[in-house]
């Protein structure tokens, strides 16, 4: 399925940047990392908004924004390396949020709009990756 999903999408970008396919695997492999991230930061969300009844319908997109950047980094990225950093990243975000719950409004505004982007449209988040010339 990921060799599927990344011929399909290195051919909607081949005509569109000159970059070697070396570039194009980093920034996919960098897409996948972020995506990882978002998975753990929308699984924080969920933790933290299913003390709230009020909050029920934000929690259930929030379970349903994780389970879709996991789903989009693991056709991304290699199973164990994605595993590794939701794991990693989960960690370190939810000793964030963990005894100061308004650090969860600090987390929110450092992912958010990132997480939204690569979640919603994963192609428009990929075209920034390779826009970015080998940086990481």
């Amino acid at each position: 399925m990921k060799t599927i999903v990344t011929m399909a999408v290195a051919s909607m970008f081949m005509t569109a940047t000159a970059a070697p396919a070396l570039d194009y695997e980093r920034a996919l492999g960098l897409q996948a990392l972020e995506l990882a991230d978002c998975a753990a930061y929308y699984a924080v969300c969920y933790w933290a908004l299913q003390r709230d009844d009020a909050a029920a319908p934000e929690n259930a997109l929030a379970l349903d924004a994780r389970e879709r950047a996991l789903e989009y980094s693991l056709m991304m990225g290699g199973k164990a390396t994605v595993e590794a950093r939701v794991e990693t990243s989960l960690r370190e975000m939810t000793e964030k949020v963990t005894g100061n719950i308004s650090n969860l409004a600090t987390l929110i505004d450092d992912r958010a709009t990132v997480c939204k982007q690569a979640v919603d449209n994963p192609f428009v988040r990929l075209r920034y990756w390779l826009g970015r010339n080998g940086d990481s």
